[in-house]
């Protein structure tokens, strides 16, 4: 059977069950990566781990969602991630 994913998600949140049960769904259709904080997902998308789209917590600690977003958008090539 032909590889049938197509895109790369990312989804950041600090909330360990909603990770795995989320990427337990959309992982039969993308490629899934998972980040429990805003500062792995920066560390992710600095190193070139680049998705198609970001699912991203607002209610996180230290780095809340905004805080996050706010600060993807200044990393190269990630301006225009939905």
């Amino acid at each position: 059977m032909p590889n049938m994913k197509q895109g790369h998600v990312l989804m950041i949140d600090d909330d360990e069950l909603l990770l795995k049960s989320t990427e337990a769904v959309l992982t039969e259709f993308y490629v899934v990566s998972l980040a429990s904080s805003g500062a792995q997902a920066l560390q992710q998308l600095s190193a070139g781990n680049l998705p198609d789209a970001i699912l991203l917590d607002i209610d996180m600690p230290g780095m809340d969602g905004y805080r996050t977003f706010e600060e993807i958008g200044k990393l190269d090539g990630c301006r225009d991630i939905p």
